[in-house]
């Protein structure tokens, strides 16, 4: 009976264990599809970004990543990269887990233990050409927040506005001018030769 108690305990708590895991493994992944979906949150941690790559889980160490660089998008970069796991789910990670990797160098102000060290930024995010090109889009500066799209549509608009009152002035200005220079050729009885200039477009 004893045997069969013991037995049981354990199952239990290989159970809990697991559960707990998988707990942690869908709120991790439910949290990096959250960020993923927040334009400002995404691309916030591109910029934050020293080095962004492409690249295949080698070996997964106490705190630390071996990261097999496959193809780098921002930042110089070696062959392997020496990642500190932080703020990473750790139960997301594999190994030969292939996707796209953000990192940055800590800095002593920051963490005077690893100091020099490169640290996981954001993710790993799967690898997929939707995340390849916002991830280019926002190092090409093509892709922005929709409060930023929206206050450069504005100023885009704005600039044109002025743009066709300035024409329309310059119109006004020009009629005034012949206007003006056909009077003063009746008042003084002289030819008077009218240029105009067309602006080159």
């Amino acid at each position: 009976m004893a045997r069969w108690s013991i037995f049981l305990m354990i199952l239990l708590g290989i159970a809990g264990s697991v559960s707990s895991t998988t707990k942690k493994l869908f709120e991790c992944r439910a949290n990096l599809n959250v960020a993923l979906k927040n334009e400002s949150v995404f691309l916030t941690k591109i910029h934050q970004a020293d080095y962004i790559f492409t690249g295949k889980i080698k070996e997964l160490r106490a705190n630390e990543l071996h990261v097999r660089v496959k193809r780098a998008i921002k930042g110089n970069l070696n062959s392997t990269m020496i990642l500190v796991l932080n703020d990473t789910c750790e139960s997301y990670l594999r190994r030969s887990f292939t996707g796209i990797f953000m990192a940055r160098r800590i800095h002593s102000s920051e963490n005077s233990h690893n100091s020099g060290k490169i640290a996981m930024n954001f993710g790993p995010i799967s690898l997929t050409l939707t995340n390849l090109d916002k991830i280019n889009a926002a190092i090409r500066g093509r892709l922005g927040s929709k409060e930023t799209r929206e206050k450069d549509k504005n100023i885009i608009d704005a600039f044109l506005q002025a743009i066709r009152e300035k024409e329309s002035l310059r119109f006004h200005f020009i009629q005034s001018a012949i206007n003006y220079t056909r009077v003063l050729q009746k008042r003084i009885s002289v030819p008077v030769e009218i240029v105009l200039i067309r602006r080159q477009r």
